[in-house]
């Protein structure tokens, strides 16, 4: 398909609305810091660099409209609260010094405990699938390649531990950011960090699995955001934090270099191993928005290059919520990856990630799913409310850790796994019990 470039600057137009839309909202809250301008960063990103970064692809300017327009419904419940009025009651946090809460014993003690399970359990996983500590260190390549092979023949021994080893790595990860952002010096905030990324660290070292690392360092970034709300800081960033992300991105490069030759590049020249990293990393990060455009040509008419399964009744939220749906024994068979189609554009762009919203789509419609972002976003919008103007709004700070999570999975709804909304009751029920040893030993002392 040869590429239309007016079609693409309609493309780029559109992605520019999803900006604007979150800049209109950052006017009115005088900050970025709300679900709405959280989402609108992250989709900008997600359509206008894969659009300029690999300029030449096709894309139907259609398909970034809709995306456009989701965001658009799901910030425009943010319209009608006054977020100035929920900024200044959030300012009471800090003059009750409510930060404290988060730099108790329990909450440290929990974080490490749970950090030191989740690593007990990769360990414990290894060994399930067949590896030992040796293979890991002397044949780390060879090791992970053979897990991959594993993970895509379906051929994984995925045991209940294992599965409640991915919650704890959750509600781990998410504790630790506030651990992270109570601890006073800069030794203890390196050690916090390290323990709470290496589970997922290992994952994606021995098992060439990136996306858990990625989604726990949003989880982490989450309630480090929390605090900072806590003490009445709403930028989403400063300097010291871009220094901070530049330098956890630079030591994480290597691990995730390893995770892209380990599907089986090791051992090639250096000029092949420099082409395909390329053709790797432009995939993981643009070829979703291609992905996506290829198929909602095919769903509403125009022309496609894939093959697709021809379009069925709707799913009534099945792609959206499928852990849901197979708790309650739905017996629709999803392939690893949930879809089996894969985009392909000149040998360079390829991916069976068609975002969440080929989900969206299948499940509810086009409009269907507009409507579903516009209610998601009045909850999300809503929580996030509640959470500036109470001073004990735990489950609303569980809920914004978890949709931070939404907001960076661009490639698959994160409510498929039943992992994320179990670490949601466990996160929050920990905050309440750390609340109430808090107040219990603060009226000891007290007396």
């Amino acid at each position: 398909m040869s590429i239309d470039y007016l079609e693409k600057f309609f493309a780029i137009a559109f992605s520019l609305l999803i900006l604007l839309n979150g800049f209109v909202i950052a006017k009115i809250a005088r900050t970025w810091f709300t679900p709405s301008g959280i989402i609108s960063i992250f989709w900008f990103a997600y359509t206008f660099f894969p659009l300029a970064m690999v300029f030449n692809a096709p894309v139907n300017a259609l398909s970034v409209l809709y995306i456009s327009l989701a965001i658009f419904f799901f910030t425009l419940s943010s319209y009608a609260l006054n977020w100035r009025a929920a900024f200044i009651l959030n300012q009471s946090k800090l003059q009750s010094a409510l930060y404290l809460e988060f730099h108790t014993r329990f909450l440290r003690y929990s974080f490490y405990a749970i950090q030191y399970f989740s690593i007990f359990v990769v360990f414990l996983d290894i060994y399930a699938q067949g590896f030992s500590i040796n293979d890991i260190v002397f044949n780390l390549m060879e090791t992970s390649s053979r897990y991959i092979s594993l993970r895509y023949a379906e051929e994984l021994n995925n045991s209940f531990l294992s599965r409640i080893g991915t919650v704890a790595i959750y509600v781990g990860v998410i504790l630790g950011g506030l651990v992270f952002s109570a601890a006073n010096t800069v030794f203890k905030k390196s050690i916090i960090l390290f323990v709470a990324l290496v589970p997922s660290l290992l994952i994606m070292v021995v098992q060439g699995a990136k996306g858990t690392l990625l989604l726990c360092v949003m989880f982490f970034y989450s309630t480090f955001l929390i605090y900072k709300l806590y003490v009445n800081d709403i930028s989403l960033t400063d300097k010291k934090t871009n220094k901070n992300l530049f330098i956890i991105a630079v030591l994480l490069l290597p691990a995730l270099i390893s995770s892209f030759l380990s599907r089986g590049l090791y051992g090639y020249d250096l000029e092949l191993i420099v082409e395909r990293l390329l053709s790797y990393i432009a995939s993981y990060a643009f070829a979703h928005v291609y992905a996506f455009s290829d198929f909602f040509s095919f769903y509403i008419g125009d022309p496609y290059t894939l093959f697709y399964a021809p379009l069925s009744d709707h799913y009534y939220g099945f792609y959206t919520f499928m852990s849901i749906f197979k708790a309650f024994g739905s017996q629709i068979e999803v392939p690893l990856g949930t879809f089996d189609e894969y985009y392909n554009y000149n040998d360079f762009l390829k991916t069976n990630v068609f975002t969440l919203f080929r989900g969206l789509i299948l499940d509810f419609g086009l409009l269907g799913g507009l409507i579903f972002m516009f209610f998601l976003g009045a909850i999300a919008n809503l929580s996030f409310y509640n959470l500036l103007c109470s001073r004990r709004a735990y489950f609303s700070i569980a809920f914004f850790a978890i949709m931070f999570g939404f907001y960076y999975t661009c490639f698959i709804s994160i409510f498929i796994w039943n992992s994320i909304f179990v670490a949601f009751f466990i996160f929050a029920m920990l905050l309440i019990i750390n609340r109430k040893i808090f107040v219990f030993r603060h009226n000891h002392s007290a007396e």
